[in-house]
């Protein structure tokens, strides 16, 4: 028993400590949310060609984490609400609408699964229908009650960090459509729905995914070949490779049939092929 509780602590310290290892800076300051699920961690950006006497001008590093560890936002040098550290003053929480604001005049706004607010995903969905004869499509047999999945699709200039939605509906004539809210956040709640239309119909879904940023998008098949047209990821062209600074979505049948990965690029939706 003693022996799997020190391992156990072991685990702990190597993940707290993996959170932060990518972080290039000093650690100033903490900032707890008032029931205390989230963090907010301020750092001193480290500046490679700083000259001398600039040390209040480095740029602050604003990372707010769930209490598990996992990042939801992270504010530096890249983003463009990005402050100098010495301007960083305060975190105002505001957890009914989940956003904070910070140093002051920016904010940060997050979202996810537990504070999702699905009535008003529903009043943006009838609007997109004109009607109220729809409902969210479940498919308990292939992904359960997975019907939405919450991911930045667009790499949105104009925040920092906003989240989108992208989600499964059934209309009043049976048809599955796949529906993408932009932007969800509660300062531009005109943002709203609209269709990704590379099919008319996904009821056949039955893996329905996010793709986190950074990730390969490619497709394993070939037209042409016939049954030889699949490939490995190892036969792939590089210059067919597809790596987005932002998340895109997965979707597939099931595990002998079609799917692909679907992607925002060019301002339009893409589509490659996963056979």
């Amino acid at each position: 028993m003693r022996l799997k509780w020190i391992i156990s602590l072991i685990l702990l310290i190597t993940g707290l400590q993996s959170c932060g290892q990518n972080i290039d800076g000093t650690l100033t300051g903490t900032y707890w949310s008032p029931d205390s699920s989230l963090l907010v961690e301020v750092y001193k950006e480290d500046l490679k060609m700083a000259m001398p006497g600039q040390g209040g001008d480095h740029s602050a590093i604003i990372v707010l984490k769930k209490s598990s560890g996992e990042i939801l936002s992270q504010v530096d040098g890249n983003s463009t609400n990005q402050i100098l550290h010495r301007s960083f003053h305060h975190v105002t929480w505001e957890m009914d609408k989940n956003m904070l604001s910070y140093a002051p005049a920016r904010c940060i706004e997050w979202i996810d699964e537990e504070s999702l607010d699905m009535e008003l995903i529903k009043s943006k969905i009838n609007q997109y229908f004109g009607y109220d004869s729809w409902q969210y499509y479940k498919n308990p047999e292939a992904f359960g009650d997975r019907y939405f999945v919450i991911g930045e699709f667009f790499g949105d200039p104009d925040y920092d960090y906003t989240l989108d939605l992208a989600v499964l509906v059934k209309d009043s004539s049976e048809v599955v459509k796949l529906l993408i809210y932009q932007a969800y956040n509660y300062n531009h709640p005109s943002d709203g729905i609209s269709l990704i239309d590379l099919t008319d119909e996904y009821s056949w879904v039955g893996n329905f995914e996010l793709v986190q940023a950074k990730k390969p998008i490619w497709s394993n098949w070939v037209d042409g070949r016939g049954a030889d047209g699949r490939r490995d990821f190892k036969d792939v062209p590089s210059s067919e490779i597809i790596y987005l600074d932002y998340d895109a979505l997965y979707l597939h049948a099931g595990e002998a049939c079609g799917g692909s990965f679907i992607f925002w690029k060019d301002n339009k939706w893409n589509w490659r092929q996963q056979e």
